[in-house]
């Protein structure tokens, strides 16, 4: 695959207006392009960046579109579901390709349907694939479904942004805990960067989690340990607020939790890591 740098030089010179990446690997291009003495902002031609693959909060939606001085357009989709779903200008939860697909919610433990704006999990069946059809699919998002026409006029039902996965719910002392209702609570805080992670320890019945966060660029500089503990105490205190658990905080300077050579991966950002009693962590 190209090198990020590379890919990099070739969007200065040649000037494309659309940028398709995570989420994740669109701010590490940015992070990438200024060490390369480039302002992601100024030297680009970029109007629009379409994500698609990650969780979109709407503080990452923010933190792009003010580092490329673009507009964000989300996508969902699986492999089982492509182009199931579009983006709007108004950015009002996504329109349901409902010529193509049925989109069902169900309750979690009932696997009884919900009403419309109520969370629950995303089935899908597909009304055109013959060679591998899927019927009621568990695609393991957690969403609602907004039946009121949307403000652009169409009056395809809209699906909300992913409130989080099944398979990615914690189990934090009682509490259930998923990581993009972390990332939404970090992204509050403006000293923080772009990069995180969260560190179970232990057994099941005995976790303990950990926010591990970089500093966002810039702001480390000057910062003693009194400043520094100040910070992890209101990070602390804002991922209690809005997931119910009370996480020790760990902060990296930039670079330190992921170093740029990951920026080359592509893939999807682990979030979770998990530590056994004998040290070994799997994502």
């Amino acid at each position: 695959m190209t090198p990020t740098r590379r890919q990099i030089q070739i969007a200065h010179d040649w000037r494309p207006t659309v940028l398709c990446a995570t989420p994740s690997y669109a701010l590490g291009m940015a992070g990438v392009a200024s060490d390369m003495g480039l302002n992601p902002a100024r030297d680009f031609n970029f109007r629009i960046i379409y994500v698609t693959a990650e969780v979109l909060t709407a503080e990452m939606r923010h933190d792009i579109q003010k580092t490329w001085n673009v507009t964000v357009f989300d996508n969902y989709g699986s492999v089982e579901a492509a182009a199931s779903t579009f983006e709007c200008q108004e950015q009002a939860g996504w329109h349901i390709s409902e010529d193509a697909y049925i989109f069902e919610v169900l309750d979690l433990e009932t696997g009884v349907p919900v009403e419309a704006g109520q969370d629950g999990g995303l089935v899908i069946t597909s009304l055109f694939r013959e060679a591998s059809p899927f019927l009621r699919y568990r695609v393991g998002d957690i969403v609602s479904i907004e039946e009121e026409p949307c403000v652009c006029g169409r009056t395809l039902r809209r699906m909300s942004s992913v409130k989080g996965r099944t398979d990615e719910m914690l189990k934090i002392r009682g509490i259930s805990v998923y990581p993009t209702t972390v990332e939404r609570a970090l992204r509050e805080i403006p000293e923080l960067g772009s990069e995180w992670q969260l560190v179970v320890d232990g057994l099941v019945s005995v976790r303990e989690v950990s926010v591990e966060v970089e500093y966002a660029t810039g702001t480390t500089a000057g910062i003693d340990e009194a400043a520094r503990a100040s910070l992890a105490n209101r990070v602390a205190e804002r991922v209690k607020e809005k997931a119910g658990i009370r996480p020790r905080v760990v902060l990296f300077a930039p670079g330190e939790l992921f170093p740029r050579q990951a920026v080359e991966s592509r893939v999807k950002r682990k979030r979770v890591v998990e530590r056994t009693d004998q040290g070994r962590r799997s994502d």
